[in-house]
């Protein structure tokens, strides 16, 4: 599906989503109507047609709500965030902006250009049982979405792509340093820390986990500066986890406040990593 990883997350795109998202949205300072709808912030939403025609197949397009007027998704290509507001009569608006600059395939672009003219020109939602329909000024359904369950993480592999600071921060991996994470069907969770490889049990319930204490490998690294620091940085931060939220493409964990601890792509579509 992609042909390449043309840059590395813009970090903003993976604070936003914990429980609910925060308040604001990159540097901007756009106002929103602060009413929210508990059909649209408690499901995830997944596009499934655009303008009445079916998303190209292998399409992982999701939408997510947050209960503080910010939007998060993925158009297949690309990663977005963005805020909405709703109104009367089911008047819905958003202001969505791409947060990744990955190399897809012709078609993938042009359905995310699609996608994101479909939720910038948005007039009214309507919610039918399983699924969400977005229509234009006119009336006219554009966007077609349909529930969807949590992805699992048995299974999957995940490189990591940022990581807590311990202070707050957000930071990016030293260069020339990676980070792994495998998700196991037998609930064992192990990957390289940077140096060491680390080996560990987890339990994911809905959007809950719980990592266990992590075992360690016992090998010393000089080079690249810090890298010690970052893997021990990292550790804490993986066994602080008590909420993740997986979009397919990637994959966030958060503290018990909802702070971002670490941030993931899938290693399984993204070889340039």
């Amino acid at each position: 599906m992609f042909e390449n990883l043309g840059s590395r997350f813009i970090t903003i795109v993976v604070i936003l989503f914990a429980g609910g998202l925060m308040a604001s949205c990159g540097g901007g300072s756009t106002a929103v109507n602060e009413a929210v709808d508990p059909e649209l912030t408690e499901s995830y939403w997944m596009l499934t047609a655009i303008n009445d025609k079916p998303v190209e197949n292998g399409t992982t397009a999701p939408l997510l709500f947050g209960d503080v007027n910010n939007v998060l998704g993925a158009t297949g290509c690309s990663l977005f965030v963005g805020t909405y507001s709703i109104g009367e009569g089911n008047a819905i608006n958003f202001q969505p902006k791409v947060s990744t600059t990955w190399t897809c395939e012709e078609t993938l672009l042009a359905q995310e250009q699609a996608m994101l003219l479909v939720l910038s020109s948005a007039s009214r939602y309507m919610i039918e049982g399983d699924q969400l329909s977005i229509t234009n000024p006119d009336g006219e359904r554009r966007g077609t979405f349909d529930r969807f369950e949590p992805f699992v993480l048995a299974g999957a592999n995940w490189n990591l792509d940022a990581y807590n600071d311990g202070k707050g921060a957000l930071v990016n991996l030293i260069e020339g340093t990676q980070i792994t994470a495998s998700y196991g069907e037998d609930g064992n969770l192990s990957g390289s820390a940077g140096c060491n490889e680390y080996n560990t049990n987890y339990e994911a319930d809905l959007n809950e986990i719980t990592i266990g204490p992590i075992a360690l490998t016992q090998m010393l690294c000089s080079e690249p500066a810090g890298i010690m620091d970052q893997e021990g940085t990292y550790l804490a931060a993986l066994e602080a986890a008590v909420t993740y939220n997986n979009l397919g493409i990637a994959l966030n964990l958060f503290d018990s406040e909802g702070q971002i601890l670490a941030t993931y792509v899938n290693a399984d579509l993204f070889e340039d990593q």
